[in-house]
């Protein structure tokens, strides 16, 4: 059985997306490719939490986590891969503690932990992982090589019954079809370093709010993208426009007809609008799509520019990020306010 279901995009009509700006492509980094020799962090991309060694410190055996961003060498893990295209995954903590599926690789819900080895060791399949990339979603998958070549099962690296709360452990699964099925298994490797992008305008008033009211279809995406906003932000910027508060930004739908260059969603520095055109957001393959697409505009509300890098929310495009929001976004907020 072949993972055909990693090209799932390869045939849904293609839209080319008007931005409301230009931007420079920026090549650095990883998105859903892991780095060859470096470190990085790598993101879940249904809890936008983080492989984390909990309480940074190793202990042979340790059960592997995720949890928010703290940007520690608890988060940060060296990867080398092979010329077979496998890969070690160790930690900054301690370069002689690796990824690894100690017990039960064959079997769903073996937990992800550290394991010692010391300097020149051979490494065992269990503690050897493949990152299965897709360019078209922008994101990876992670498989064991125990599981896949001595066991020929495709199995990939999920967060526990996809839960996203802190603490949750990461679990070897069976691997899911269909994107919106699928997302609790997606990942996004990110590089230690941070790009920003900037765009001049933001609708945030004095009082460092952004108050909204929605005519839109996807209100409830709007509803959810700007708490994940808020939550990532640690601040409610993000509120419901109401009877007390002044409008800062006003989300309709355009039903606009559907041509090879029609955008999937515009936002209006001058008329502080975003627009969703709905004939292009409605043919998207899924729902996770739709919620990148949400939430890349309320960035822009944000005063965030296009980024040329894969794993950000504010890459332009139909990405299967959903709300899961990068380093690279939170530095770029960060830098502006």
């Amino acid at each position: 059985m072949k993972l055909s279901w990693l090209k799932v995009l390869s045939c849904v009509l293609v839209i080319v997306v008007m931005c409301s700006c230009t931007f420079p492509l920026i090549s650095y980094a990883y998105g859903p490719t892991a780095p060859s020799n470096d470190y990085c962090y790598i993101r879940a991309v249904k809890s936008g939490k983080y492989i984390t060694v909990p309480n940074g410190t190793v202990s042979n055996g340790k059960e592997i986590k995720i949890y928010s961003a703290n940007e520690t060498a608890s988060q940060r893990w060296h990867v080398y891969t092979y010329s077979d295209g496998y890969s070690i995954i160790r930690s900054a903590v301690n370069l002689n503690y690796y990824l690894s599926l100690k017990d039960s690789t064959s079997t769903n819900d073996a937990k992800l932990t550290i394991e010692y080895f010391a300097s020149g060791s051979v490494i065992p399949s269990r503690a050897i992982f493949k990152f299965v990339s897709n360019a078209e979603l922008g994101i990876t998958y992670i498989m064991n090589k125990s599981t896949k070549e001595e066991h020929s099962m495709n199995k990939v690296l999920e967060a526990y019954g996809g839960f996203t709360s802190d603490g949750t452990n990461i679990v070897n699964y069976d691997a899911h079809s269909g994107i919106d099925v699928a997302y609790n298994q997606f990942w996004v490797i990110e590089s230690t370093s941070r790009t920003t992008a900037l765009w001049e305008h933001d609708f945030v008033d004095s009082g460092g709010h952004c108050d909204w009211n929605s005519s839109s279809k996807y209100t409830d995406m709007v509803t959810e993208a700007a708490s994940a906003w808020n939550n990532r932000l640690n601040k409610t910027i993000f509120r419901k426009d109401s009877l007390t508060t002044l409008e800062d930004v006003k989300i309709v739908d355009s039903n606009q007809s559907l041509s090879s260059t029609q955008a999937i969603a515009n936002t209006n520095s001058t008329t502080k609008q975003v627009t969703f055109f709905t004939a292009a957001m409605d043919i998207l393959p899924a729902d996770v799509v739709r919620m990148h697409t949400v939430t890349h505009e309320l960035g822009h509300c944000l005063g965030l520019f296009e980024s040329g890098q894969l794993g950000n929310i504010m890459k332009q495009g139909g990405w299967a990020y959903r709300t899961s929001i990068s380093l690279d976004d939170v530095a770029s907020y960060n830098l502006k306010w």
